[in-house]
C-alpha cells in the first residue's frame, strides 16, 4: 500500500481549441465535460490533441502531469484541481514520463512547486464514482456470488467515504 491516492490528469481544450486546461483529479472520480465546463465558465470542453499537449507541456499521452506546466512558460494552460485533492496529504504524479511516479506532499506542491511554474489554479468539484454492483451482478452472476460483490462495493464505499 502506497499511502496515497492515485490521481489522474486530463489535458483538455475548448471546442474550438482556443483555451487549454490541465485537470488534476482524484483517480476514482468521474469526469463530466459539461459539469467541469460550467464551473470554469467555458463552452463544453473536449480532450486536447497530442500536438497541443506537446506544444504547451512537452508531454506525450500517458505521461500528462502537472509538472509539465513548467514548460508552459507563457501560461497558456489553465490548471484545474479537484477540491478533494487539496485535502490529501500526498499526491502522485508522473515526472513528465510514464515510467516513474513521484509522491509529493500536497501542501508543498500547492505552495512551492506550482508557484515556481508561474501557474495559478482553479478548484473544481467532481463527483465520486458510484459502485455499480447491479451491473457487476448481472455480468458476473454465473461466476461470482452477487452477495460478495455487494459486500465488496459497500466495503470500498466505506473505506473511500463514497456514497453507495
Amino acid at each position: 500500500k502506497m499511502g496515497f491516492s492515485i490521481c489522474k490528469n486530463l489535458f483538455l481544450s475548448t471546442k474550438h481549441h482556443t483555451e487549454y486546461y490541465l485537470l488534476f483529479m482524484e483517480g476514482s472520480k468521474k469526469f463530466h465535460t459539461g459539469k467541469v465546463s460550467k464551473q470554469v465558465g467555458v463552452p463544453r470542453m473536449t480532450f486536447a490533441d497530442e500536438k497541443a499537449m506537446w506544444e504547451y507541456l512537452k508531454i506525450h499521452p500517458g505521461a500528462v502531469s502537472p509538472l509539465g506546466l513548467f514548460f508552459d512558460t507563457e501560461q497558456k494552460v489553465h490548471f484545474l484541481i479537484d477540491a478533494d485533492i487539496l485535502n490529501m496529504e500526498k499526491v502522485a504524479m508522473h515526472p513528465c514520463v510514464n515510467t516513474a511516479t513521484l509522491a509529493i506532499n500536497t501542501k508543498d506542491f500547492i505552495e512551492k512547486i506550482l508557484p515556481a511554474s508561474k501557474h495559478d489554479y482553479k478548484v473544481v468539484t467532481l463527483e465520486w464514482r458510484k459502485c455499480k454492483w447491479k451491473t457487476y451482478m448481472i455480468n458476473l452472476r454465473k461466476t461470482v456470488n452477487p452477495a460478495a460483490i455487494r459486500f465488496t462495493c459497500q466495503a470500498i464505499s466505506a473505506w473511500q467515504n463514497i456514497p453507495f
